[in-house]
């Protein structure tokens, strides 16, 4: 027990940095706003403003760990119109975009890392305590299954000294 509980506390401090910026950390945590485009859509959604070189996509709040999307949140259809540059939809145009099933959240272009592995660390991590945890089961088993010779553990740890018989009366 102790030492699981030694255990949770080293996780636990090493999974929280401090809460300063550029402070070195064992996991990264990143939050923010995000662009996230979509897929080229043919004939565009009616009432789309013109925007030179824009593409449609949405603006998202995310809160992610390294690197890797863990909630994403308050998804706004905009045009984007470079890296970290975008044009905001009048509202009108906007429920146009989102009530179409081409243009929905789900179709944005993310990267497999963005969208899955957070998802897939998560359950390597609980494979990976339940395969420890069965193994740790079954040491503890067959170490109770197994009788103890005391005059070995004596040995190991130098304090045994054999005894010999006392020489009984003989018939």
């Amino acid at each position: 027990m102790t030492a699981r509980f030694v255990r949770f506390l080293l996780l636990l401090c090493l999974a929280l940095p401090a809460f300063a910026e550029a402070k070195p950390a064992l996991i990264v945590f990143n939050y923010g706003e995000e662009l996230f485009e979509l897929p080229p859509l043919g004939a565009m959604p009616a009432g789309k403003p013109d925007g030179a070189g824009a593409k449609l996509g949405y603006k998202c709040s995310h809160f992610g760990i390294m690197w890797a999307d863990v909630w994403t949140w308050d998804c706004r259809p905009v045009l984007i119109a470079g890296e970290d540059r975008y044009l905001e939809l009048p509202p009108a145009t906007a429920s146009v975009v989102t009530t179409d099933p081409r243009s929905r959240f789900s179709k944005v272009k993310r990267s497999f890392w963005n969208k899955y592995a957070f998802w897939l660390a998560l359950a390597g991590l609980l494979v990976w305590q339940l395969r420890w945890s069965r193994r740790r089961a079954a040491q503890q088993r067959g170490a109770a299954a197994r009788p103890r010779d005391r005059s070995a553990v004596a040995a190991a740890h130098g304090d045994f000294e054999p005894t010999v018989p006392a020489p009984g009366p003989t018939r």
